[in-house]
């Protein structure tokens, strides 16, 4: 009776509540086979690139799984799958000078992981965040000859014909725009877009170079229902809070709610919590 009672009360106050409307945030994983990675290096005026399969994920938050009209960005990371050798010839005539660079686990990444961006409009299936902060990591060697090692040994300091560094060492970057387009059906979203970062290879140098990181990317993901929608039809209402009584009455396993010790009075308290918090 007590239960009844403390059940019946709770429910009660949850009627008054208001509902949470916009899904969770969720993963898009990228399609490798529709999805690059390009590295360009200009130094003096002369440009070398390479291009890889890239791998990787783009984290969004939707207002509503069918027919979303906004979208938060939470995260990005994006890895290519292969190195990129970058080829930078220097032609009189004849060659005078080149630089070679070789570059591993080259990546792309949100650089504000926890403060999402957004959220921005969706509109006839496009989207478009403005500003993001992006960090690239990646370690590479090089090789100068001619007039590149002359080039680099006039800097001040001045420096090796070969070496190595760091692509994190570029800093933080920021893409004027990441642009892209998703659509959803039956809460599988996908979503294309792309983003460019680029900045001195030298912060403390800037006209020694700069380095341009570019992605393409198209992936998948499917929209997880917010944990208080337990009747899963896409909004957190009152008929919710009927449905997990029934099957906590009921015994089902679906009612266990904080997955411990069975149907228990804490798995009510449980969903009540999550039926109440934000989705």
């Amino acid at each position: 009776m007590r239960l009844t009672r403390s059940m019946t009360s709770a429910a009660g106050l949850a009627i008054l509540a208001s509902t949470a409307v916009a899904e969770p945030a969720f993963n898009v994983v990228l399609n490798q086979a529709q999805s690059s990675v390009t590295a360009s290096l200009t130094v003096n005026g002369v440009t070398g690139t390479d291009t890889s399969p890239v791998t990787g994920y783009i984290r969004v938050k939707l207002n509503a799984a069918s027919a979303p009209s906004s979208i938060e960005l939470h995260d990005f990371d994006f890895a290519a799958t292969e190195p990129l050798e970058l080829v930078l010839r220097y032609i009189v005539f004849i060659e005078v000078g080149r630089l070679t660079v070789n570059a591993t686990g080259v990546g792309v990444e949100y650089a504000n992981l926890g403060t999402p961006m957004g959220p921005v409009p969706i509109t006839s299936n496009a989207f478009s965040f403005a500003n993001v902060p992006a960090d690239s990591r990646g370690n590479a060697s090089y090789t100068a000859t001619g007039i590149v090692c002359t080039l680099l040994q006039s800097q001040s300091p001045p420096l090796a014909c070969s070496g190595a560094f760091n692509l994190a060492d570029t800093g933080t970057q920021t893409a004027s725009t990441l642009p892209g387009t998703i659509t959803v059906n039956n809460r599988v979203a996908t979503l294309s877009g792309s983003i460019n970062i680029s900045g001195p290879i030298d912060p403390a140098n800037p006209s020694l170079g700069s380095l341009t990181i570019s992605g393409m990317f198209v992936g998948s993901g499917t929209v997880p229902y917010c944990p208080g929608d337990f009747d899963q039809d896409g909004s957190v209402a009152v008929p919710d809070i009927f449905a997990f009584l029934a099957a906590w009455f009921a015994g089902l396993p679906s009612a266990d709610f904080d997955g411990m010790n069975g149907n228990d009075v804490p798995d009510i308290f449980a969903y009540l919590a999550a039926w109440f918090a934000p989705c």
